[in-house]
């Protein structure tokens, strides 16, 4: 009996069953797991650890819509996955939008720099 309520079905009711500190057992059995995804996608350890603590928020916010509380584990490690992958765009995007910034800033600069040597040559 005890084994049944230690597994990830068990801890999993446990939890919907309002013993919140049992979720506690899950994310200590499946941490390494869904940093080691976060970390894949961000190559960081800081940002790994916010998108592993997010993938657990949202899965315990989300716990009464798991289907089979056999496969917690696989299925908190999707969120972090999906997670990862927004985030892995928005950096993306990001740097687009910092390379153009910056590819205007040096045309512009250059343009002011033309104009100052006109000037100047007069």
């Amino acid at each position: 009996m005890l084994s049944i309520l230690r597994s990830d079905s068990g801890l999993v009711s446990q939890v919907l069953k309002g013993k919140s500190t049992q979720f506690d057992e899950l994310v200590n059995r499946h941490f390494s797991m869904v940093y080691g995804v976060a970390f894949s996608y961000t190559r960081n350890h800081t940002d790994a650890e916010d998108l592993s603590q997010e993938a657990f928020i949202k899965a315990y916010e989300k716990l009464d819509t798991l289907e089979d509380k056999r496969k917690f584990g696989h299925w908190v490690s999707t969120i972090a996955r999906n997670l990862g992958r927004t985030w892995f765009q928005r950096r993306k995007r990001e740097a687009e939008i910092m390379a153009e910034i910056h590819s205007e800033a040096s045309d512009v600069k250059e343009a002011l720099y033309d104009d100052m040597r006109e000037v100047l040559e007069q």
